[in-house]
This record gives structure tokens, sequence and C-alpha cells, in this order.
């Protein structure tokens, strides 16, 4: 069955990142790629569509050090609060970050 890809380039909304993690919940060898080499998994795109990230939005992703896609999300949802000056204790819980977009 082929994945339908939404288009819209356009990313103030973090439409991007939920391409990219998309493209990882769908396809395992994707996801095993962004988390080994999310340069080239960024590079190469998904399903023949290239992801057009912002400088420091692409600067961020390539930071994350993950094992698995949980972890990867976590990080990324906590570095994009960091880069709004989103104060930490804003999304005080006991579960992981992740867990709250469904990703748990």
């Amino acid at each position: 069955m082929p994945v339908i890809f939404e288009t819209n380039r356009k990313t103030p909304d973090g439409s991007e990142i939920g391409r990219l993690l998309t493209a990882a919940v769908v396809s395992p060898q994707f996801c095993q790629l962004l988390l080994a080499d999310p340069d080239k998994a960024i590079s190469l795109g998904f399903n023949g569509e290239q992801f057009q990230f912002a400088k420091e939005e692409q600067e961020r992703i390539l930071s994350i050090k993950a094992r698995s896609l949980a972890e990867f999300a976590n990080q990324l949802v906590l570095s994009q609060e960091t880069s709004r000056h989103i104060p930490a204790n804003r999304f005080h819980t006991d579960q992981p970050v992740y867990a709250s977009v469904g990703l748990a």
C-alpha cells in the first residue's frame, strides 16, 4: 500500500517535522536511518519527497542522539520548547513528553 505524503512546504506549524516523524513511523527502514544518521535521512527524503527544514530546525534534529523513535520524538519536543524559551516546568508531568503526542 503506497504512503501518500502531504507536500506542504511551509513549516511554521511544524508540519515538516510531522512529515519526518510520520515517515519514521510508517517505515522501519527510514526510522533506523533517522536514528543512525539523521543528516542522511533528511538528505535522502522519503517516498520520493524531500524534507525542507529551516537551518535552525535541521540543526536541532541533527543534534539528537536517540536509540528509539520515542526517545527521538521526546528529545525533539524538548529541544523545540527550549528554543522557544518556554519554561521547562510548563509540561511538568510524570509521563515522558512523547507519551503526550501518541508515540508511547
